[in-house]
């Protein structure tokens, strides 16, 4: 350009700086945008059938912990009413007694016990004990399978 003095010619060590200096600039302005920008169409369009597909893979233990993580398992109120006087069982007084004392032990095994004996039904039935099933302890589920299985 008349007026102009000529600009000095770019080493090629100098192009690549530039080039650099520009790509890196680009990739931080792009990377700052890609946060606040939306997601295609085309995956907001099928983002439930895409959870409906991970779900259905998942197995039943995975859904339940799903579950008790994301506090999704219902919780039960428990009537406390005025426990029936139970009748008397057809057992000797001590066994009757230590089997009473067991119903109202706060141990979750003491029922094992009681399961475990002649007229471990029969004496839960006239109870409102209640409890939890415990899918994570292996000798609780050793148990329940094993009672399920009589």
């Amino acid at each position: 350009m008349p007026g102009l003095p000529e600009a000095p010619a770019l080493t090629d060590e100098r192009k690549d700086e530039i080039i650099s200096a520009l790509q890196k600039e680009f990739n931080s302005h792009a990377e700052e945008q890609a946060q606040e920008a939306d997601p295609p169409s085309h995956l907001a369009d099928s983002v439930s059938e895409y959870q409906e597909e991970y779900w259905s893979s998942m197995d039943d233990s995975d859904k339940y912990d799903w579950a008790d993580r994301n506090g999704e398992l219902p919780e039960y109120p428990i009537e406390h009413d005025d426990e029936e006087e139970h009748e008397p069982l057809d057992i000797n007084p001590t066994a009757e007694s230590a089997l009473m004392k067991l119903v109202n032990s706060r141990d979750p095994k003491s029922l094992w016990a009681i399961a475990d004996s002649a007229q471990g039904k029969n004496l839960l039935l006239g109870t409102s004990w209640s409890g939890v099933l415990n899918l994570k302890d292996k000798q609780t589920m050793d148990r329940f399978h094993a009672y399920v299985g009589r």
